[in-house]
């Protein structure tokens, strides 16, 4: 028997934790071992305004230093690969002055 993955369902995506890759539309989109780490940490603290610092901190005890410019990209790639409208997100949110929430 197989083994059994890890694989969460959020909007239009499924993220594969084991893989590091998410499914949309049938690709699979490789993600690096920092955006697998950062998508995890919200994963697991879902419905609560994360902080830049906070997720800084978080993703580089598991992986390498990430810059603020660094998290933005990974916010719009996770806004591509889940949001069904990425200029209108629904669940990788931005809040204003306090961080990001994913709403689920």
């Amino acid at each position: 028997p197989g083994e059994r993955h890890d694989a969460y369902t959020i909007g239009a995506g499924k993220f594969d934790r084991e893989l590091q890759i998410v499914l949309r539309d049938k690709k699979e989109h490789k993600l690096t071992p920092s955006e697998a780490a950062t998508l995890t940490y919200f994963i697991e603290n879902p419905n609560r305004i994360i902080s830049r610092e906070e997720l800084q901190e978080h993703i580089s005890a598991e992986a390498r230093a990430i810059s603020s410019r660094n998290l933005d990209n990974y916010i719009l790639k996770f806004r591509k690969l889940f949001e069904i409208d990425p200029k209108d997100p629904v669940i990788f949110v931005t809040i204003p002055r306090k961080g990001y929430a994913l709403k689920r």
